[in-house]
């Protein structure tokens, strides 16, 4: 089971243009206009079930904390579940790319959960 990213935006327009990839929900002469940018639970679900990482969650806290953004030289595409809203491409797929074997498993958690934030932030 996954949690989708929504966004959404309600408006006093009843008839806004809708960009391509968003959906318009309409009611009482207003519009909420919005989109699905991820399925953020899966990604971390995923890597959760597949990494054997900690299972406390202290250790796993520690682990991760000691990790500086972006220190691990990694990057990844996170569409476990294709590419949601805007464009929604059901042919996108999911990548890790720099992996070495030092890397470790909260690494890459750490990883998908930097590539799904970075989809929020810039769409």
């Amino acid at each position: 089971m996954g949690i989708c990213g929504p966004n959404r935006l309600l408006l006093d327009d009843p008839t806004p243009a809708i960009p391509f990839g968003l959906c318009v929900y309409y009611q009482r002469g207003r519009a909420l206009v919005g989109g699905t940018l991820s399925d953020y639970e899966s990604v971390v679900e995923r890597a959760w079930n597949t990494l054997n990482l900690p299972t406390d969650d202290r250790t796993l806290d520690e682990g991760h904390s000691e990790l500086e953004p972006r220190s691990h030289g990694l990057t990844a595409l996170p569409f476990l579940s294709e590419e949601r809203n805007l464009g929604w491409i059901v042919s996108a797929t999911a990548a890790k790319n720099g992996l070495r074997m030092t890397t470790t498993a909260i690494e890459i958690l750490q990883i998908s959960m930097e590539a799904t934030a970075y989809r929020f932030s810039k769409d």
